[in-house]
């Protein structure tokens, strides 16, 4: 069965929940209070078919100018509106505040509906008709059909079913990643805690992972329902209802979404297009507190502009500033409240959520920011590349940052590569750099090194966890890896084994050196597994302490001896034969105490000690007290 979601707009007692229940036989109106005052207060919800095979769902919203906020929790992610103007009253201010606001949500379709009609006569209503047709010309209003109708005697309800199917039906095809709102949350007795909210993109089903956000929680759920009738899929449009587990209704509030893994950016900070209403924009003030609404949900901002600020010229970009996180997609638009008594001010289209934007001056920013809006898809994963800083982006990252499915993604990155538009550095992480990004971290690698070699001209060069623990904030091992590797293979920096070096470095051992290193090489290994100690071990070679223990140490920076202990050093290949050895002895005999590890290798009481505390450290043997086992994860 096909669904689609739709909603009432207007001003105040214009007779929307009247509207409802003439169409669907539901009163949405479902609190107490509501149906005391007799006026709306919050969403109300119900659901008809207009015609066999066809279902329709009715998001009910307040007219009254103090619940905008409550009307915007229900006016985002429709299939289309019914904007009503009462036949005896007219356009009224509310009227034009929420057609106002459904331009800037940016709506495209609606019917507008003259109702109580009865009260009013012929004449009156053929000139309402006229002022209506020129008030919504070139809007998203103007080739609708204005019906007249009352819900008291029925008059035009059958032809508002009809239009509704012609105009609204087929509904929209789902698009991008599934995204649900939340604008209720409540307990079923034998169910526990469900929410529900409109499908505004995308579609889902039982077996497809969602996050919670803006907390991006996992969420574990026992099944989904629309309409009251259980459902194995969500598809944009519907209304639906979400059973959840280990959640309670207080844990949830309106606003907080359902959504894929990783498909939304939590921001405080984002880069917008403002779009002020006209007859408000002499409201709008730089760094002044505002109300933000979007998707359900709420939150105080600040505006800062990147642009000279003229509201009352017309659009213009601003960072937008959030007192809380909210979770948003490229092109989501919010919408911006202010003033007392508080008014609908503007629209504001999101446009970059994420990046260092106060780093940059506002001549750049403002022009990467227009090639985001108005680029193409290349375009604006450059922009973003660059907004990213220098810890790059991922494929991953990039979809709700341009709004574009995965696979044009990655097509266009692969293009941007193959033209090396961008630098893909690591294969394994896979971070996107702008090239001139790569450039900077790689003269930052350039003068680090160039330090290095200053303070240690004797070595080879500086092993790559140098570069780990002095990168700049946000890179990993793993990009630091790829970066230096990148950088070798462009032959901007060199690799001697397992050490990076400037090009034009000739440092390193001198001939005297390199014979004092191999004689203690070949020193240790004719001794092992039974080693002196640095004090005997120099006796045994004519040399002095000091000047064995830098011979040494240099050794081990280079990867050719071990130290184990204070004052031990092995060379790889003999410590890895000694520990097959232990371990085969473990296997066997299960335990190994140190006078058994001391009389099986005819060690010293000081080297067995060593030794085992050093296999303990690498995690290959357990002590238990007084006796060694081999190591096991579990």
């Amino acid at each position: 069965m096909e669904q689609i979601t739709l909603g009432t707009a207007g001003h105040i007692d214009h007779g929307k929940s009247t509207l409802v229940q003439a169409l669907t036989g539901t009163d949405p109106d479902r609190l107490k209070e509501e149906k005391e005052r007799g006026i709306t207060l919050d969403l109300g919800f119900a659901h008809f078919e207009p015609v066999p095979g066809k279902r329709v769902s009715l998001v009910d919203v307040p007219g009254h100018e103090g619940l905008v906020h409550n009307m915007l929790a229900g006016a985002q992610g429709l299939s289309g509106v019914l904007l009503l103007v009462a036949a005896d009253q007219g356009v009224m201010p509310q009227t034009l505040e929420h057609f106002n606001l459904l331009k800037l949500l940016g709506l495209k379709k609606g019917l507008v509906v003259v109702s109580k009609a009865d009260l009013a006569d012929p004449e009156l209503l053929q000139l309402l008709g006229l002022e209506l047709e020129e008030r919504f010309r070139g809007s998203f209003l103007e080739a609708a059909p204005i019906l007249f109708v009352s819900a008291k005697t029925g008059q035009g309800v059958e032809a508002l079913k009809q239009a509704l199917v012609e105009r609204f039906f087929p509904g929209p095809e789902p698009q991008g990643s599934f995204r649900l709102p939340i604008d209720r949350s409540f307990s079923l007795k034998g169910f526990g805690t469900v929410v529900s909210g409109t499908v505004i993109s995308g579609a889902t089903d039982l077996d497809r992972p969602l996050w919670l956000y803006p907390q991006k929680t996992p969420v574990k759920f026992r099944g989904f329902h629309s309409l009251g009738q259980p459902t194995s899929t969500l598809v944009q449009g519907m209304r639906g209802a979400v059973n959840l587990q280990g959640f309670e209704p207080k844990d949830l509030e309106r606003g907080q979404q359902l959504a894929e893994p990783d498909s939304l950016v939590v921001t405080q900070k984002l880069a917008v297009r403002l779009e002020p209403i006209a007859a408000e924009a002499h409201k709008i003030s730089a760094r002044k507190p505002v109300s933000v609404f979007v998707h359900a949900a709420q939150a105080q901002g600040r505006l800062v502009p990147l642009e000279t600020f003229e509201p009352k010229a017309g659009p213009l970009l601003c960072l937008l500033q959030l007192d809380r996180p909210l979770a948003l997609r490229f092109g989501d638009v919010l919408v911006l409240r202010g003033g007392s008594p508080e008014r609908s001010l503007a629209g504001a289209r999101a446009l970059s959520l994420s990046g260092p934007l106060n780093r940059r001056t506002r001549k750049v920013l403002v022009e990467q920011l227009a090639q985001l809006e108005q680029g193409d898809l290349a375009q604006r994963v450059r922009v973003l590349a660059s907004l990213a800083g220098l810890g790059g982006i991922s494929r991953l990252e990039l979809g709700p940052r341009t709004g574009a499915p995965a696979k044009e993604i990655e097509k266009v990155v692969a293009g941007l590569l193959a033209r090396q538009e961008l630098v893909e550095p690591d294969k394994v992480e896979k971070r996107l750099f702008c090239p001139e990004q790569v450039r900077r971290l790689i003269g930052f690698f350039q003068k680090s090194l160039l330090a290095f070699h200053q303070a240690h001209p004797e070595e080879a060069g500086a092993p790559a966890d140098h570069f780990f623990g002095s990168a700049p904030k946000g890179l990993s091992q793993g990009q630091v890896a790829g970066l230096l590797a990148w950088a070798g293979r462009q032959n901007l920096l060199a690799k001697t084994d397992k050490f990076y070096h400037l090009e034009d470095f000739k440092g390193g051992l001198s001939p005297a050196q390199k014979a004092l290193e191999e004689r203690c090489l070949d020193r240790i290994g004719q001794l092992a597994p039974n080693l002196p100690g640095l004090f005997h071990l120099a006796e045994d070679l004519g040399l002095d302490s000091p000047k064995l223990l830098s011979c040494l140490k240099l050794a081990e920076k280079r990867g050719k001896l071990v130290q184990v202990g204070e004052e031990f050093f092995f060379r790889p290949q003999d410590l890895e034969t000694l520990w097959e050895q232990t371990k085969r002895e473990l296997q066997k005999q299960q335990t190994l105490t140190v006078i058994g590890f001391k009389e099986l290798f005819g060690l010293p009481r000081k080297l067995a000690i060593a030794l085992l505390e050093h296999f303990d450290h690498r995690k290959k043997t357990l002590r238990h007290g007084d006796y060694r086992s081999l190591y096991h994860e579990d």
